[in-house]
Parts: structure tokens; C-alpha cells; sequence
């Protein structure tokens, strides 16, 4: 608290000269850079109201959704939809949220450099009107590693900034592509006592994709049985004795709207075989990680990285008929895959399981196991301090 109030005060006297806005970095990462920059960095999560409307502009929506000229069925289906799905603050209401990020853009002349961890709408309107001024925007990769999958959108967010700073993985075929590092809280803190034998984290089989990425490989009616599937055939060839030892951290249930009916089976089976089922909002998978001895991970998201990163003991289910590679990167997982890190068949996950279960330090700690585990991470993210060290350069 102390050191945010000394930050609250210099940021009050002090312009800044470089604005990081909206990246998920933990406290102490945040608190640092500004420190080390004398305050000419500022932190911060800028979002600009919406105007309260009495009507909607009937006629602006019109001409936007007019299919006039137009022969394809589908074109025509899109531009009538949006007379109905824009929303009112980019259309009645960005002219007033413009002009809160002009206004913004006004009291920090000094401003030279954004960097942006987020494709929001205020994040988006921010660096263009600060496009417009000169200003140079840089888009800070978020803490989802999704290069290696075909369909990612990394090419979409490199149209949108000038410069990306991945988290460490390199692309030679890109001079705006500057390899730095990651302020993500990944490193868990292990627990005094560790009171989970067995930690499984979920994602969900979901009934549509957020976008169409094979990144999202739980996604769509043909996925989710597919992922279920996996899940299905693990389960079936582990030890009785091993699944009661798991503590299953399903998706948050307040999260699952777009969830799958194949999902829901799958987990009234689950709940009646004997691990201990844990779908609520309170347990945070980062302190129930803090406490586990060993870690199954279905979800190629943040925790399979940030388990790996944490040198917890783990497997990991990685679905290969949902989950395609491009072509230059179809040995990315090769070597967690060869160290029995990573299975690609889950019933030999559950057989590896059921062999190593009593020994699983033992396996762990092998030359093999931590070469594998060490050579994926130096591939893919970079030196602690990699990032700070390259946006301070710029002061």
C-alpha cells in the first residue's frame, strides 16, 4: 500500500512519457517499472464513459446497414444485421468517447509510446487517436501462447500496433516482431503444506468457438465430443485409489453459458466416481496450484505454462484431432511430448499415471523430464526482465 501511494503522488506530478495501459501484470511488476523509470512510465486501466442516448440514429444505422448494389446473400445478411448489433458507443456515442481520449491525449503532451495488453473497445480508440498524434503503439502479447496454432489471430493484432513484443518466442520473418518477455504472475508460490495430491484443471467443451482458432480446441459440436472423448477415455484406465485422490477444478459455473450438453453429462459421471469436484468461484487455480503435489492439465491456456514455469509435477492432455499445428511449428511440443510431459493419447496418460503415481518426485526430477521442461520455456519465453528493460530503453 505504501509503495502505490508514493505512486499515486508522482503521477500526479509527473507527465508521463510512456503509458502501458490495460496489461495484466502483477503488482509488483507494475509497481517496479515505474519506479526505475522516475514515474515518466505510467500504469494505468483507461476506460471512457457512454453517453446516455434518448434515441437511436435511425438514419446513420440505415445507410451503414443499406445492401443496396449488393448480389451476395451472405453480405447482404451481415450489413442488415448491423443496424442491430453495433453498439451504441461506436456509433451514437463515439463522437463522446472520442473526444474523452483527445481530452486524455491533451493533459499528457509528453506521451510518446502506448503499450497495450488488450483489443478492448477503449484500448482500440485510445491508440488510434493517439495514432493520429504520432504517438508509436506497441501491442504487449497476452498470457495465452497461441502462435503454434493454425487459425491464432496474432496476424490480426500485428495489423492493429506497430511494433509486438511476444512474451519471448522469436519470428526472424518480422522486423516489427521484438522478442522480450512476460510481467504475467505465472510463478506459483508453492503452499507450507501441500494438501492436493492430485490437481486436474478443465477447460470446457463449449457449444461454439470465440473465434475460429484450433486454439480453442474445446470449441464446436464436433470438438466438445471430441475433447469429452479424451476426457472420457482418461478417466476410464486410471486406478480407482488415484481418482479419489483428485481435486477436479472444473470451469467456474458462472462462466459456463456457452457450455455444451455433452459437457454437462460428462460431469454428473464425473461426480460419481469419486474425486472431489470443485466448480465454484472461490478457489482461485492458482491457490489450489500452490498446494497440489501433482498436476493433470486438459486447458492449453495460461495454467499449463504457468504449471511448467512453476516446476510443479504435471501431465498434460493434448488433443491432437482438435488442436492442429502449423506446419513450421508441428514440432513445437515435441520435446514435453518425448519426456512424458505431454500425451497426445490420454489412455496412455492415465497407464504413465497409474504407473508413476507413487514415485512422481522421483520422475519429476529427472535430467530428461527438466531439460525437456527448461528447453520448451527458454524456447518460448524470454528473461525475467526482458521487457522492462526494453520499454525503459525508450526513455
Amino acid at each position: 500500500m505504501f509503495y502505490e501511494i508514493i505512486i499515486r503522488i508522482f503521477k500526479k506530478l509527473i507527465k508521463p512519457k510512456i503509458l502501458i495501459n490495460q496489461a495484466w501484470w502483477s503488482l509488483s511488476s507494475r509497481q517496479k517499472i515505474q519506479f526505475q523509470s522516475f514515474f515518466k512510465i505510467h500504469f494505468e486501466f483507461i476506460s471512457f464513459d457512454n453517453i446516455k442516448i434518448n434515441s437511436i440514429d435511425n438514419m446513420m444505422r440505415n445507410t451503414i446497414s443499406s445492401v443496396d448494389n449488393m448480389n451476395d446473400g451472405f453480405d447482404k445478411f451481415f450489413f442488415q444485421s448491423l443496424k442491430f448489433s453495433l453498439p451504441v458507443s461506436v456509433l451514437e456515442g463515439f463522437k463522446f468517447r472520442q473526444n474523452q481520449a483527445k481530452n486524455f491525449l491533451k493533459k499528457n503532451k509528453k506521451l510518446k509510446y502506448i503499450f497495450n495488453e488488450s483489443l478492448s473497445e477503449n484500448a482500440n480508440l485510445l491508440s488510434a487517436v493517439g495514432n493520429e498524434r504520432g504517438i508509436l503503439n506497441y501491442y504487449i502479447e497476452h498470457n495465452y501462447l497461441q502462435h503454434q496454432f493454425l487459425g491464432n489471430n496474432i496476424w490480426y493484432v500485428k495489423t492493429k500496433f506497430d511494433y509486438f513484443l511476444s512474451m519471448g518466442w522469436k519470428d526472424s520473418q518480422d522486423p516489427n516482431h521484438i522478442p522480450t518477455s512476460s510481467n504475467y504472475e505465472w510463478i506459483i508460490k508453492p503452499a507450507k503444506e501441500k494438501t492436493i495430491d492430485i490437481l486436474y484443471i478443465s477447460a470446457l467443451a463449449q457449444k461454439g468457438f470465440p473465434h475460429f482458432s484450433s486454439g480453442y480446441g474445446e470449441g464446436g459440436d464436433r470438438n466438445a465430443k471430441s475433447y469429452i472423448k479424451m476426457k472420457e477415455d482418461f478417466f476410464h484406465n486410471l486406478d480407482q485409489k488415484i481418482i479419489e485422490s483428485i481435486y477436479y477444478r472444473d470451469y467456474p459455473e458462472q462462466k459456463r453459458k456457452t457450455e455444451h450438453a455433452i459437457n454437462r453429462k460428462f460431469n454428473r459421471y464425473l461426480k460419481s466416481t469419486g474425486v472431489f469436484y470443485d466448480d465454484s468461484e472461490q478457489n482461485r487455480s492458482q491457490e489450489l496450484l500452490s498446494k497440489s503435489k501433482f498436476v493433470i492439465c486438459d486447458y492449453l491456456s495460461t495454467p499449463y505454462n504457468s504449471v511448467l514455469m512453476s516446476n510443479i509435477p504435471a501431465i498434460i492432455l493434448f488433443n491432437t484431432k482438435t488442436y492442429y499445428l502449423l506446419d513450421e511449428y508441428i514440432d513445437f511440443y515435441d520435446d514435453l511430448i518425448n519426456a512424458n510431459i505431454m500425451f497426445t493419447n490420454s489412455v496412455k496418460a492415465s497407464n504413465f499415471v497409474n504407473k508413476i503415481f507413487f514415485s512422481i518426485d522421483k520422475w519429476w526430477n529427472t535430467v530428461e523430464v527438466q531439460n525437456a521442461r527448461k528447453k520448451y520455456l527458454k524456447r518460448n519465453f524470454g528473461p525475467k526482465d526482458a521487457i522492462n528493460n526494453y520499454i525503459l530503453s525508450l526513455l
